[in-house]
């Protein structure tokens, strides 16, 4: 993913008393990526257990502080609220309190007003520059490998295969949590007599060509898609069929590269006339995001 920062802006208020030289101290951000969901900050430390997470709607913090000395707020924001950016930080405003101003002595047998000292207010904090944004990186293109088993339907006694799938899909467009691209399969199954009987064991490759749509869901995404379907069964009669292939499934995102996934395909054969047909797989497989 593309690493972005939010710009963080600091105003401070002080609030100056006999006791302490406290003041309110209000750092505000603003959006820079409409695609960020949550913001967690922490003060003068990123300790694991210390960040207060807030909603993509917050904008600003303020906190009662002691303005004599220097406070820095650390920024983070997330998608998903699982995998945070680097952190962004803005310092606060220092504020000295105000040295007493000595009385003169007044002579005993004239007594004159004492002025009283002028208030010392403190200077407008100068608005800091905001750091340069660092991209989050959004991984685009998507690689499964993984596993299949294929079956007949309605006719579940017809000829159960297993095999090996490889997909690779591409956003082309994105809207707020929707992604829409392309998505290819390519698959080869046998049946059991890859095990028992290898001789005559008969092989099923086919691909895939289909439109893809996809939206996020906490850590998760959730994908469509409808295609063109083409196959042959590898017997001493080589068959080829062609028709429409459609499939649902969902990725686990374990990390910002790899993903853990499952999926149901149902392929309807149109072609040829006399060898309609309709077969659905099953398949789990591990992806990789680039």
């Amino acid at each position: 993913m593309k690493r972005m920062i939010a710009v963080i802006v600091m105003l401070v208020s002080v609030l100056a008393c006999v006791f302490a030289y406290e003041g309110t101290v209000t750092w505000t951000w603003y959006e820079n990526d409409p695609k960020v969901e949550y913001y967690r900050y922490q003060v003068d430390a990123q300790n694991d257990d210390g960040w207060t997470v807030v909603d993509k709607y917050a904008y600003e913090v303020s906190i009662v502080l002691d303005v004599s000395v220097l406070h820095t707020l650390y920024l983070q924001q997330s998608y998903d609220g699982i995998i945070w950016s680097e952190s962004s930080a803005a310092d606060s405003e220092v504020f000295l309190e105000p040295e007493p101003v000595e009385e003169e002595p007044v002579p005993e047998e004239v007594v004159e007003p004492v002025e009283e000292p002028e208030e010392v207010v403190p200077e407008e904090p100068v608005e800091e520059v905001p750091e340069e944004p660092v991209e989050i990186y959004i991984p685009k293109n998507t690689v499964d490998v993984g596993f299949g088993y294929m079956n007949y339907i309605p006719d579940s006694a017809g000829a159960k295969n297993v095999g090996i799938v490889v997909s690779y899909s591409r956003p082309l467009f994105s809207w707020n949590v929707f992604d829409l691209g392309v998505k290819v399969n390519l698959a080869l199954y046998a049946n059991k007599n890859l095990i028992l009987d290898i001789k005559n064991t008969v092989l099923t490759p086919y691909v895939d060509l289909m439109a893809q749509a996809s939206f996020k869901v906490a850590s998760s995404d959730i994908y469509l898609a409808l295609g063109a379907d083409a196959s042959k069964i590898l017997t001493e009669g080589t068959r080829y069929n062609l028709g429409l292939a459609a499939e649902i499934g969902v990725r686990y995102h374990r990390s910002e590269k790899f993903t853990v996934g499952f999926a149901v395909a149902d392929h309807y054969y149109l072609l040829p006339l006399s060898q309609r047909m309709n077969r659905m797989d099953l398949k789990a497989f591990l992806s990789w995001a680039f």
